[in-house]
């Protein structure tokens, strides 16, 4: 090797699990005269012939080609889908290495790169990735730093940390512990062995977000059927006076397209979604499912659409629906997190901006997106953006409540409702059970 030129840090590490596969010894012995140092390999005279792992089942190397790496990673089973599952950050200062593992992950995943700790740490704050893979030997900043600093940072994403390294001691695997990483990943290793462990740890992350909002929103199902108890009476009662107060508008105020027969349709029609609302909030603060019913998304789109007609003035909508099935749902729930979406979307559009409503199918889920012409929703706050009471419009414009009451209802379906980032801006994504 040419001095100066790094290696990858594996080639001792491969030889020594060679030697080893073959029962055998390795070591290295320091001379003081003359200086320098000596490599002992030490192998049996005689061996069983099983002693030595078939060719297809020796250790891989990490020379794998593009090619190779594309065809294990189409080859591991995994679903493939438009949208990549996940975002993961990826520290490694080699620089052939670090390409290596960015074509595996790639394929299923977003992958952000940085050839040290100290960068690895800024892109952390940037993007906020689910989860991160590491070298341990780095310049500026080694992996052990950047796990801890990196952990800092999450608040509540719990995204976590694999740390994939030559070294396999012990030792170094105690300590990538003890600073926060979930797994151990030792060169030389396979494509599907990293993209298995990759997928498991956020599988359980998934899960552990879920718990996590699971315990943020327990105290918000008392205060919404409290809420929903207090709203539903007099709901009922302004639908039952309505009625009648109909009745004793003039004959012409009553014919169809009149002022007065408008105006009676449109707050009976609102005091109707009170009343309904507040039924379905109080079933949803009861129980963790929710009772579906096969509806027509166009029509539940278009009575969202309706509901916001007053923001959507002098916005554009553009609409691409392309379920032509009947979703199976609670109608009513997934128009109120639509009714929600559309505000929040016209509202960060502004006059003379737009409004995207796109769904589709994809897979074994229904995919509604809202997006915007607004500048979208600043990294630092994706995640804060569904927390109770927490809200970027102005005091009295928002009660920070919209987002999160959504995002239960979608998880009450089986579903999830999360930000995903587009080439400009941020759009909300509602994914239900198709």
């Amino acid at each position: 090797m040419t001095r100066g030129v790094r290696g990858t840090g594996i080639g001792l590490s491969l030889s020594k699990e060679l030697v080893e596969l073959q029962h055998g010894s390795i070591e290295v012995i320091r001379h003081d005269n003359p200086l320098g140092t000596s490599f002992v390999v030490r192998l049996p005279r005689h061996q069983a012939v099983s002693a030595v792992l078939p060719h297809e089942e020796r250790p891989p190397t990490h020379s794998t080609d593009a090619a190779t790496t594309r065809r294990a990673s189409s080859e591991s089973g995994v679903k493939r889908r438009g949208e990549p599952e996940a975002t993961i950050l990826l520290a490694e200062d080699d620089p052939g290495l670090s390409q290596h593992i960015s074509e595996v992950l790639s394929e299923q995943y977003r992958v952000i790169t940085a050839p040290n700790g100290k960068i690895a740490l800024e892109k952390a704050r940037e993007h906020l990735p689910d989860l991160l893979v590491t070298d341990l030997e780095m310049p500026e900043m080694n992996g052990i730093e950047l796990t801890r600093h990196f952990l800092e940072i999450q608040g509540t994403t719990l995204a976590p940390v694999l740390i994939v390294s030559a070294h396999a001691g012990l030792g170094q695997r105690l300590a990538g512990f003890d600073a926060g990483a979930v797994d151990y990943v030792v060169k030389p290793f396979s494509a599907d062995e990293l993209l298995a462990r990759i997928r498991n740890q956020l599988a359980i992350r998934k899960l552990a977000l879920r718990l996590h909002e699971s315990q943020k929103l327990a105290s918000m199902g008392m205060l919404s059927a409290g809420l929903a108890h207090e709203m539903r009476n007099p709901a009922n009662a302004l639908v039952n006076a309505l009625r009648p107060l109909i009745d004793l508008l003039p004959p012409d105020q009553r014919v169809p397209d009149s002022p007065g027969a408008l105006l009676s349709e449109v707050a009976l029609e609102a005091a109707d979604q009170i009343r309904e609302r507040s039924k379905n909030i109080l079933d949803y603060s009861r129980a963790e499912r929710v009772r579906k019913q096969p509806a027509d998304l166009r029509l539940v789109i278009a009575r969202a659409r309706r509901t916001v007609a007053t923001a959507l003035v002098g916005v554009e909508v553009r609409e691409d629906i392309k379920v032509a099935s009947p979703v199976p749902c609670a109608a009513p729930l997934i128009e109120q997190i639509l009714v929600n979406l559309i505000d929040n979307a016209a509202y960060a559009a502004g006059p003379n901006g737009w409004v995207s409503i796109d769904a589709r199918r994809e897979g074994e889920l229904v995919c509604i997106e809202i997006s915007d012409s607004g500048p979208g929703v600043p990294v630092n706050l994706q995640e804060r953006i569904f927390d109770p009471f927490f809200t970027t419009k102005p005091v009295g414009e928002g009660t920070g409540l919209g987002l999160t009451i959504s995002r239960r209802i979608a998880l009450n379906h089986g579903g999830e409702l999360r930000i995903v980032r587009r080439e400009r801006g941020t759009a909300f994504r509602l994914e239900l059970p198709a």
